[in-house]
């Protein structure tokens, strides 16, 4: 059920409809709850698709706490090198550099993008977009924050 109600959420955003997807992604961190309790790992995925929703309806901060949230949880469940806390560091980055200016949480996105590439790197093709991703991420914060040093890439 969850997973239904996650697909038409997905389809509500796709559609422009971020009400209602909103609605059927929180249904679905619901019934994950409701059946499995506060801490399966599956939540970490309906979570990021709400945050997704929330992304898109411009509700950065509740976007960045449900990032936050999933991270938390697949540290517990798996540890702090899965690849999927990998990408959703990046995503949170992405985020934190979206909601602000402000000189710390912008080293603090730059510190998030060099860990998601710390996990992700050994584990995935150098061209993957996730690794893709998180490279631009760390070119548009140094440029962001007057740190234009060429050779992002021999950093990492």
């Amino acid at each position: 059920m969850a997973a239904t109600q996650q697909g038409l959420g997905n389809l509500y955003l796709d559609r422009g409809e971020y009400h209602k997807a909103e609605q059927f992604h929180q249904d679905a961190i619901n019934v994950i709850e409701e059946f499995y309790g506060p801490n399966h790992p599956n939540l970490a995925v309906h979570k990021a698709s709400l945050a997704l929703t929330y992304k898109t309806l411009g509700k950065l901060t509740e976007a960045i706490e449900l990032y936050q949230e999933c991270i938390k949880s697949l540290n517990s469940t798996y540890g702090n090198n899965h690849p999927q806390v990998g990408m959703y560091l990046s995503d949170l980055a992405w985020l934190i550099s979206e909601e602000s200016n402000e000189l710390d949480k912008l080293k603090l996105a730059v510190s998030f993008f060099h860990k998601s590439l710390s996990i992700l790197t050994p584990v995935l093709d150098p061209n993957h977009p996730s690794i893709r991703n998180a490279r631009k991420g760390l070119t548009v914060l140094y440029g962001r924050i007057g740190n234009r040093e060429s050779g992002v890439g021999s950093r990492e």
